[in-house]
């Protein structure tokens, strides 16, 4: 969650130092948040489709490339393509909550989708206080962090549940029982 955040902290600094105006700035910011806007159905479709961890994996790597290219544009057209392409990395909410949904009992729902939003709310309190805390050593670290921590190979250590949904799955999801959140129906008997 990080990621999402800490680059927020910078992203002034680096419209400003692109040329762009109080107008500029605020376009660079509304620009990611159109893309999510536009995206977030594609991927949920999409994860419909294909799976969810593909899709959560592709726009982790999605993410990491657009940190990377806000910390490397040196122009102010550059940073509102690294902004776009971040805010479609970003569109993975709707699968993340699908995967709960998937996993989880009826019951335990809830419970499950508050951890999605307790987890959103921590990244907004670190993810700013990380970047300021970076931002002394240059600009650009925090977005090279934030790209190292949105990299595909850290959810590879802890792998999410690859949950198959659709017209083709009778019987239904099939997951490993480490990845369900709340209470099971085997703890109900």
């Amino acid at each position: 969650m990080f990621d999402r955040d800490e680059d927020e902290l910078n992203i002034h600094i680096w419209a400003e130092r692109g040329g762009a105006g109080p107008v500029g700035v605020g376009l660079v910011l509304a620009i990611y948040a159109l893309a999510q806007f536009i995206f977030t159905p594609v991927l949920g479709t999409l994860s419909d489709r294909y799976g969810r961890r593909p899709i959560i994996l592709a726009s982790l790597l999605i993410e990491a490339l657009s940190l990377a290219l806000s910390a490397l544009a040196g122009s102010l057209p550059i940073l509102f393509v690294a902004r776009f392409i971040g805010g479609l990395g970003a569109s993975n909410i709707g699968s993340a909550q699908a995967v709960v949904a998937d996993v989880t009992p009826a019951q335990g729902r809830a419970r499950g989708m508050g951890l999605i939003g307790a987890a959103i709310g921590l990244g907004f309190v670190v993810g700013p206080a990380l970047g300021g805390l970076l931002a002394p050593l240059g600009p650009a670290v925090p977005f090279w962090l934030a790209a190292l921590i949105a990299l595909p190979r850290q959810v590879h250590r802890h792998p999410a549940p690859d949950v198959q949904t659709g017209p083709t799955m009778n019987r239904g999801p099939t997951v490993d029982p480490r990845f369900i959140v709340g209470p099971t129906a085997q703890d109900h008997p």
